[in-house]
């Protein structure tokens, strides 16, 4: 089958102009079973087919996925010497794929088709400042949110930190996106993976929320400084035209800029990107977000107008989005293009 894809990958790089590969030479498939706890294997492929195996997690090259138990040792391990790799996250340990690597984040294509017909209006007053949505509770998150308990901040912003603390306004929201995250069937650790028009719940954007506030917090899902791994958490506000704090690991900020999107300093104080200890970098970026606040917000997007409409425009123009991998691709594709004439 020509452009055998069966976990979508090269639609997540392409629209409709995606080359045609020899399937009977290179062949498309995930790294993991959906779970992400057990790799894919090879058995029904032929031994001399290479494969570009694609990634959605958080992987350590050389160790594996911590947060999910999957280890690299042990014969389950698929990746043979002719393949090559599709990763979701940018490590310290990259130099130890074993084969040619590129990145491209699945979650922000996910979140760019979800949201491609969102309308969202800009209103010159909004009730809040921030939207504060981190989600399941995880310590960054909730540390945070702590700065913000102790500094009588809640009721300045529209939060949602699961089982512990649900802005009243949210009861104002009557979308599909909100009705199902409130509905959520398992409440001990609401699954945002739960899928609305074909996406996850967590990757569409929540109009209402976004145009009764000024600016993101993101807390995203992992904090570890030898790995860069961002979701829909930061692709909605650079898509929607927010600026953000970000809770993450170090260098968050730097490696978005590194993919070419533009950040806010000097505009907001980004220095809590540089700091090493994560917990006085959770302190250092609520710093910045208590100095932000004494702002007026109309004037903060104003100076912030060019950058957050160049980072809205690669979110939009999925060709940039995924520049990197087309780029690869393509040159693969010089290697095993689908012949025609052959017997396939």
């Amino acid at each position: 089958m020509i452009n055998d894809d069966k976990g979508g990958t090269l639609g997540n790089v392409y629209n409709q102009d995606c080359p045609l590969f020899d399937p009977g030479k290179i062949c498309f498939r995930m790294l993991r079973n959906t779970d992400h706890r057990s790799y894919n294997d090879r058995k029904t492929l032929a031994q001399n087919v290479s494969v570009v195996w694609e990634d959605w997690e958080p992987y350590k090259p050389g160790e594996g996925d911590i947060w999910h138990a999957l280890e690299e040792k042990g014969g389950a391990y698929p990746i043979r010497n002719n393949d090559f790799v599709i990763t979701a996250c940018i490590t310290t340990r990259d130099h130890l794929w074993p084969v040619p690597y590129v990145y491209n984040n699945y979650h922000f294509v996910q979140t760019h088709h979800a949201n491609l017909d969102m309308k969202i209006a800009y209103p010159t007053e909004r009730k809040f400042f921030a939207d504060v949505l981190l989600g399941n509770s995880k310590p960054h998150r909730l540390m945070f949110f702590e700065l913000m308990k102790e500094n009588n901040m809640l009721d300045k912003n529209i939060i949602n930190l699961f089982n512990v603390y649900r802005s009243d306004f949210l009861d104002t929201v009557q979308n599909d996106v909100q009705k199902m995250i409130d509905n959520n069937p398992n409440t001990d650790y609401p699954n945002t993976t739960l899928l609305l028009k074909g996406k996850f719940i967590s990757q569409h954007i929540s109009a209402p929320i976004m145009e009764n506030s000024w600016i993101s917090v993101v807390g995203e899902t992992i904090d570890d400084n030898d790995i860069f791994f961002v979701t829909e958490k930061t692709a909605k506000p650079l898509m929607a035209g927010r600026p953000f704090i970000m809770l993450g690991g170090l260098h968050y900020l730097k490696h978005l800029r590194n993919l070419g999107f533009k950040t806010f300093a000097p505009v907001i104080d980004e220095s809590y990107d540089e700091v090493v200890d994560y917990s006085q970098r959770v302190k250092s970026a609520f710093h910045s977000f208590q100095k932000l606040s004494e702002q007026d917000p109309k004037e903060t997007l104003s100076k912030l107008a060019p950058v957050l409409e160049h980072n809205r425009n690669i979110m939009y123009d999925k060709h940039k989005l995924t520049q990197p991998a087309r780029r690869f691709l393509d040159n693969l594709y010089t290697r095993y293009a689908y012949d025609p004439k052959s017997n396939h």
